[in-house]
């Protein structure tokens, strides 16, 4: 790994949350995988509130489009 990206993952440290398999499976559908090699995955801002953390259902009705 890249100096570069360890400089990148220390960063977006402040912006993780740790999560056990059995929630990522939950949130299958909702999580990308931004880079390989780091592990790193984004997930979906249906999932996520700062109220809350992560959300684990989303009820499509409460969302204006």
């Amino acid at each position: 790994m890249t100096k570069e990206k360890l400089a990148i993952m220390r960063k977006l440290e402040k912006f993780s949350v740790t999560l056990y398999s059995h929630e990522m499976e939950c949130l299958t559908g909702a999580i990308r995988i931004l880079d390989e090699e780091t592990g790193i995955k984004i997930l979906d801002r249906m999932h996520y509130t700062e109220d809350v953390g992560v959300v684990f259902e989303t009820d499509p009705d409460q969302y204006m489009v």
